[in-house]
């Protein structure tokens, strides 16, 4: 169990506090959920419509750059450190 120490050293209110955090971390990512998966779309578009500024794609591709040299050199970042 998640709160079996808290109930164990009687500490109510951390227990309660806790449990409003965790319902409100529930009902926050449902309600994601529930709109992409169970709302109807405002209106179709296809990806030909998107259009991104270019500061948007240039960051796009150098956060991409970035996570592959970590994710394939991990000591490159390491060292850095």
């Amino acid at each position: 169990m998640m709160f079996g120490r808290v109930m164990e050293s009687y500490h109510t209110l951390l227990l309660v506090l806790a449990a409003i955090n965790a319902v409100i971390g529930v009902c926050y990512y449902l309600r994601v959920v529930v709109h992409l998966y169970f709302k109807p779309a405002a209106e179709e578009a296809n990806a030909s419509t998107i259009k991104m500024p270019l500061n948007f794609q240039i960051i796009f591709a150098v956060s991409i750059l970035l996570t592959l040299a970590v994710g394939i050199y991990p000591d490159w970042l390491i060292n850095l450190l």
